[in-house]
């Protein structure tokens, strides 16, 4: 067995607790990042998707040239829905 000095005994277990540390923060924000990447491409498909009717493609009222939807309530209801459909294996539209 080789003689390490003591000093070199106690601090590398901490070194490698310093590099799982990074290496875990660096897998979250990896993750975070994938979300993120995701979330936007959805966002975008999904205004690609939709074109302006000057209706409400929730509940059909008149958008007035407001957009796509009459109110965030509505395009929140029709963004859960669209997921609800993926999720579910029917084809979102």
């Amino acid at each position: 067995m080789q003689n390490i000095p003591s000093h070199q005994i106690d601090i590398y277990p901490m070194q490698i607790d310093n590099m799982t540390d990074i290496i875990d923060m660096a897998s979250d924000r990896e993750q975070l990042d994938r979300e993120n990447s995701l979330r936007a491409a959805r966002r975008a498909a999904e205004r690609e998707l939709l074109s302006d009717t000057g209706r409400c493609h929730f509940c059909d009222e008149e958008t007035l040239g407001i957009g796509r939807f009459c109110d965030a309530d509505c395009r929140d209801s029709w963004q859960r829905e669209q997921a609800a459909k993926r999720r579910s294996g029917r084809s979102a539209d």
